[in-house]
């Protein structure tokens, strides 16, 4: 199948759908592993949400993960500061997309108060 065929284009936006269907459940998740201060599993979670932000086509969503993952490796202090921050930012990435709106993460101050934390 080509990269530039209507089939192709056609089963990517089906893969991102199913993947924003699945986003507030993963953002629960971030959320229960919060509540608990759990630092490794956060670690975890938003390693994963970095991988498959990218896989399925939301950039924001991996651009924001890897830098809080980042953050967990350097001090889990750290990331438990930036997590509720974070976990803020995926309900406005999930709201815009919802309603088919542009989100610029680079331009959010949530994410520059994370980014003030490396």
């Amino acid at each position: 199948m080509k990269h530039d065929s209507p089939e192709y284009q056609q089963m990517l936006a089906e893969l991102k759908s199913d993947y924003l269907k699945s986003l507030p459940k993963k953002i629960e998740l971030v959320e229960q592993d919060y509540d608990r201060r759990d630092a490794l599993a956060l670690r975890e979670q938003f390693h994963k949400l970095k991988g498959n932000g990218k896989t399925y086509g939301f950039e924001s969503v991996s651009i924001l993960a890897d830098v809080v993952e980042k953050l967990f490796v350097d001090s889990h202090e750290k990331g438990l500061i930036a997590t509720p921050i974070a976990i803020s930012i995926l309900h406005s990435i999930y709201d815009n997309e919802q309603e088919q709106k542009d989100f610029t993460l680079e331009q959010d101050a949530r994410m520059k108060e994370i980014l003030s934390l490396s």
